[in-house]
């Protein structure tokens, strides 16, 4: 028996950390996204509605769209399963696809 906890458009590959604190989700849109202190339990009600692709379009807007980006901000401050969006890519390699993850542990 399975049960679905999240559902992300395009998923491409999916990882959890080693000690199971953070998941590391790919997108086919070049989106790479982490879950920090991750509940399985509660992370389809914590992420419901949560969409990479209209955050990263509401990101594009200018400062007077803050508004409209308040409906996701209590994901990137909550305290369990805190999103954060990774996209800090080089101008010259902005990712289309994140075909592989590879998770180490820590030091």
């Amino acid at each position: 028996m399975f049960r679905r906890v999240l559902h992300v458009d395009g998923l491409m590959r999916c990882r959890v950390s080693h000690d199971g604190r953070k998941l590391i989700v790919s997108t086919t849109d070049g989106y790479l996204m982490v879950v920090h202190d991750l509940d399985l339990n509660r992370l389809t009600r914590d992420l419901l509605g949560f969409d990479p692709r209209i955050y990263h379009a509401l990101q594009q807007r200018d400062a007077t769209a803050e508004s409209s980006r308040d409906v996701f901000r209590k994901l990137f401050t909550a305290r369990r399963n805190r999103v954060e969006m990774i996209s800090d890519f080089p101008l010259s390699n902005v990712p289309s696809i994140v075909p592989s993850l590879e998770v180490q542990s820590g030091p």
